[in-house]
């Protein structure tokens, strides 16, 4: 399982790497955009573990929609909205905010799955 976790969360910083050097270029890097790629996984891996929300095997699928959702809303906030809203700390603080919150919506709102293994 630690194997899993370190595998979303270099998938994440990979995918984020573009967006993370033109914050820092443009200065409008937050010291809590890293913790982008490790705090929404983290939140996801305790409450799957602690028994929160439906469980089987499809509820993997979570992880790769949030190793594609985090870089998406960051990229969305670094290369698109801090051009058209000046305070970027407060825009960075709201897709923060948001990108912790969608491990939670996942957990409680996806679907079990029950795979159908045939006739038996």
């Amino acid at each position: 399982m630690a194997v899993y976790f370190l595998m979303h969360a270099l998938m994440i910083a990979v995918l984020s790497s573009a967006g993370f050097l033109y914050a820092k270029r443009k200065k409008t890097w937050c010291d809590w955009d890293i913790l982008l790629t490790f705090i929404p996984i983290t939140t996801w891996f305790v409450l799957a573990s602690h028994g929160y929300g439906p469980s089987s095997a499809g509820n993997l699928m979570e992880l790769k929609i949030l190793a594609v959702a985090i870089p998406s809303l960051y990229s969305l906030r670094v290369f698109i909205l801090d051009r058209f809203f000046p305070n970027y700390k407060r825009t960075s603080l709201y897709i923060f905010a948001v990108c912790n919150i969608i491990p939670i919506g996942l957990r409680f709102l996806m679907p079990e799955i029950q795979l159908d293994l045939g006739p038996q």
